[in-house]
Parts: structure tokens; C-alpha cells; sequence
């Protein structure tokens, strides 16, 4: 089983990696800086990230992502009952929000003029998305049922 799984893990990098970039490029095509600076590479993203006083913001998610991984995929032994296929499944609910919200925000952009409304609506859409995966798997593990089929984002006792 170790083998089908080693050999997923290229697969998975290189496939939601082109969905990850290409959202990526909409993006700064839509809000602006591709087309003025060229295509981004890891520094110049730090350096944007720092330079739009967001470092404490994406600090904090980078943090919350390790936690959550160490104390609960880890620690609390998620990885021994974790399906191959649910793992790959999982983040591609929320690449179907990204590709609505990236859409949306484009039309909204191009109508009105203005990147802020397309960034309020990814803001809203994704703080509504994290709510409900959060209520639902509080209520999947209060209930004593099995955990939802997403990242587990909070302490399992809280």
C-alpha cells in the first residue's frame, strides 16, 4: 500500500499544483502587478506579502496549517485510518469555490473598476466555507460519527 501511496504523492504535487499556479496567475492578473512586474517568484511573493503588511496574516495560516497537521494527522493518529482517496480528494472542493470566486471577482472587477469588491468576495466566501466544514465537523465528532472528508482545522477536544 506504501507504493500506490508514494506513487500518488508526485502526482498530487505536480496536478494541484498546475490548479494552485494557474489560480495563482488569475489572480495577480486580476488585482494587478503581473502585467506591470512579470511573473512572480518566490521572493518577489515574500516581498509582496511583507511590503502589504500581511506577513502576521499568512504567518499565522502557515502556523495553523502545522498544528493542525502535527497535532492531529500526526499526534492524534489520523494518518493510520486516512484513505488514499479521501486525502486526494479533499482540497478540490475549495478549488471549485476558487474557480466561482475567481470568476466572479473578474466579472465584478471588470464592472466595476475595482479589485475590492472581487477581494470581499473571496474574504466572505472563504470565511463562510471554513464555518460550515468547521460546524460540520464538530457535529460529525460530537455525534460519534466519522470525521468529514476535509483538513481538521481545530483541536478535536475543543
Amino acid at each position: 500500500m506504501w507504493v500506490a501511496k508514494a506513487g500518488m504523492i508526485p502526482f498530487f504535487i505536480v496536478h494541484y499544483g498546475m490548479f494552485t499556479t494557474v489560480h495563482g496567475v488569475f489572480v495577480l492578473t486580476l488585482f494587478g502587478g503581473m502585467h506591470e512586474r512579470g511573473f512572480p517568484g518566490p521572493t518577489e511573493f515574500l516581498h509582496a506579502v511583507q511590503g502589504a503588511g500581511i506577513w502576521p496574516a499568512a504567518l499565522a495560516l502557515a502556523a495553523s496549517h502545522g498544528v493542525s497537521f502535527a497535532f492531529n494527522y500526526i499526534g492524534a493518529g489520523e494518518y493510520r485510518t486516512a484513505e488514499l482517496a479521501k486525502l486526494m480528494t479533499r482540497p478540490y472542493g475549495r478549488v471549485m469555490v476558487l474557480h466561482v470566486v475567481i470568476l466572479g471577482g473578474g466579472v465584478l472587477v471588470q464592472a466595476l473598476g475595482s479589485p475590492v469588491f472581487a477581494l470581499a468576495l473571496l474574504v466572505v466566501l472563504k470565511t463562510g466555507l471554513d464555518l460550515v466544514a468547521h460546524a460540520r465537523e464538530h457535529a460529525a465528532a460530537s455525534a460519534g460519527g466519522p470525521t468529514p472528508s476535509y483538513p481538521r482545522t481545530t483541536d478535536p477536544a475543543g
